[in-house]
């Protein structure tokens, strides 16, 4: 007798997000100098909510970050939080651009503690945190949003030239400059960046030497206390260039002012 054996095979669904679309941006508060806001086209709700329904079988590797397992939600649920995120956003931004900056904080915020972790979306909500942040001149706050911003999508261009002025206004010249750096990388034909990286090298450089003076005054300070009970000072002793070879030697010079 021949027997039909029916296998029965279920896979898990995995969750995509959908592409954007070339020329398509988040509807985000578009700042490189933290004073104005535009409005940009972004995935609307419904299109948030029909990619997130999308279910497809795949490898884990191949899919978004998962949400974490306390946080694991179904597609239909996923969709819902994400419209309501999308929500958020959008009366944050309303909110920004009447210049109320404490409430549409407080709606950006509402978006990044509802977004499952690790869903890209949510890099929007911080930058847009971001910029609340920098109108009120809370730059550290600013630069740490544009961080986790960045951590969710590497190439934010938005995010980076908002951390850059960020940085710059914390006079970490430094810093600024690199993203500034990174800023032309990825569009090399960004303005105030160009700008930026000719303005910023001089600053850098004062800055490291105002940095190595500090830290040789610390250390002739130092050295004065270790040579105290010897009856001298670091003025005793005199760093001397050999104009060959470049190298400095140490030069002892007795009766010094002390």
């Amino acid at each position: 007798h021949a027997h039909t054996h029916a296998h029965t095979h279920t896979s898990t669904p995995q969750i995509v997000t959908m592409a954007t679309e070339p020329g398509k941006t988040e509807a985000d508060i578009a700042t490189p100098d933290m004073t104005t806001t535009e409005g940009e086209t972004e995935d609307t709700a419904a299109e948030l909510a029909n990619a997130a329904a999308t279910v497809v079988e795949a490898p884990a590797s191949e899919c978004d970050v998962p949400v974490n397992v306390e946080e694991e939600l179904d597609a239909e649920l996923l969709a819902k939080r994400l419209a309501e995120c999308e929500e958020l956003k959008s009366k944050g931004n309303d909110m920004f651009r009447a210049g109320d900056v404490e409430e549409a904080l407080a709606q950006y915020t509402a978006a990044v503690q509802l977004c499952p972790p690790g869903r890209e979306e949510c890099a929007v909500f911080y930058s847009n945190r971001a910029a609340c942040h920098a109108r009120l001149e809370n730059y550290k706050d600013c630069v740490a949003d544009c961080t986790k911003a960045l951590e969710l999508r590497s190439e934010y261009l938005k995010a980076l030239v908002r951390r850059a002025g960020a940085h710059e206004k914390l006079e970490e010249y430094e810093q600024a400059l690199t993203d500034y750096q990174e800023v032309l990388k990825q569009d090399p034909g960004h303005a105030s960046a160009r700008v930026a990286c000719t303005r910023l090298p001089p600053l850098v450089e004062q800055q490291r030497e105002k940095m190595k003076d500090e830290m040789f005054s610390k250390l002739k300070d130092l050295g004065n206390m270790c040579l105290k009970p010897f009856g001298l000072s670091t003025n005793n002793f005199q760093m001397v260039q050999d104009p060959d070879s470049g190298s400095y030697s140490v030069k002892f010079v007795n009766g010094a002012s002390k």
